[in-house]
């Protein structure tokens, strides 16, 4: 069969029925191919076909023995595996749904999220504020300070009750840091400050702003 354009014909729009030796090219007794699949040029949804057709040298293969690229045992049980409706190949149309399902739900729930952290202040009331005060957040997601008016603005994380690797992770996720644990100043409206929270513990992680500290300009990041 292979190089014969006649098995290439035999899958179409209708049900196969009776003998598909229409092109009379075999003679004798009753053989099984494995027939291609029209358009399925990427092989995703490849199937096995086992159908009875006239063979010219008469001699009958194994039962479940599908002969292919010259190795006849590569396809064994394949008449066993259609009976029970799983296929030759794993990539079935179902398992492929349900598998690209889970890559979707298992990166939604890890995707990062992005919280905006406000630098504002009342000047005339002497009043400097973080909007929000209190950040909940995951590891990895991203917290974007920015800077509305009052300036200067930074953060400084208290260093109080931090373990070492909390400590470093932090000095880590703090880009162009000024000092330990303090990130630079930021001076013009509008600027803002990224920080990707680290792979810390759960915990309740206390910031200030350093030129404002003494008007209790503080936060509280809470990760989960």
């Amino acid at each position: 069969m292979e190089g014969n354009s006649t098995p290439g014909r035999i899958i179409r729009r209708r049900p196969l029925r009776g003998s598909f030796d229409s092109a009379r090219i075999a003679r004798g007794a009753h053989q099984r191919f494995l027939v291609p699949i029209r358009r399925d040029q990427n092989q995703s949804f490849r199937r096995a076909v086992l159908l009875d057709a006239p063979a010219s040298h008469g001699s009958a293969l194994p039962a479940g023995v599908v002969p292919m690229n010259g190795n006849p045992a590569r396809f064994a049980n394949v008449r066993k595996r259609l009976a029970l409706g799983k296929g030759v190949g794993s990539h079935s149309p179902g398992a492929a749904i349900v598998l690209v399902l889970a890559l979707f739900v298992v990166r939604s729930s890890s995707a990062q999220a992005t919280h905006v952290v406000k630098f504002q202040a009342d000047t005339a009331a002497k009043e400097y504020t973080f909007e929000p005060a209190v950040i909940v957040a995951h590891p990895h997601d991203v917290l974007v300070f920015k800077l509305v008016n009052g300036a200067p603005h930074n953060i400084t994380f208290e260093s109080a009750d931090l373990s070492p690797q909390a400590h470093d992770a932090l000095n880590a996720a703090l880009p162009r840091r000024s000092a330990d644990l303090t990130s630079p100043l930021l001076t013009a409206p509008g600027t803002e400050y990224r920080v990707v929270v680290p792979s810390i513990p759960p915990g309740h992680y206390h910031f200030f702003c350093l030129p404002h500290r003494a008007y209790d300009e503080r936060g509280e990041l809470v990760v989960e």
